[in-house]
């Protein structure tokens, strides 16, 4: 069973969230389809943030067209995603010639709280 995904509705309950409750849904939407896909499941932070905004109408609207009041939601975001680096659910590093593209690999343990459904488990 995947883990709540409710924090991710609106912008509301996305500003209202358990920071640990967020990041379970940002491995499990950024990442759970990719888990047959050979090799380390890797994309950068924008397609991460693509990938979640798909799943929430008013999040979709405020992430893609970058209208500044998505500032707010992307800094939500960007802090979840800092959860699971320091819980090493993920590695996130610079990529590309002049070192902009921010990369977000699933790491072994990330791949294993997906796999158990229930990866809020492995966020402290």
């Amino acid at each position: 069973m995947p883990p709540s995904l409710d924090c991710v509705r609106s912008l509301a309950a996305l500003q209202q969230a358990d920071l640990r409750d967020l990041a379970a849904a940002v491995l499990w939407l950024g990442f759970a389809h990719r888990l047959d896909r050979p090799g380390r499941p890797t994309m950068n932070l924008v397609e991460l943030q693509t990938t979640i905004a798909r799943q929430v109408p008013e999040l979709r609207i405020r992430l893609l067209r970058n209208p500044p009041a998505a500032a707010e939601a992307r800094e939500i975001l960007y802090e979840a995603v800092q959860v699971l680096e320091h819980n090493r659910l993920i590695l996130w590093r610079w990529a590309g010639e002049d070192l902009t593209s921010e990369l977000i690999t699933l790491t072994r343990r990330g791949r294993a709280a997906l796999e158990s459904e229930e990866p809020e488990h492995y966020i402290r």
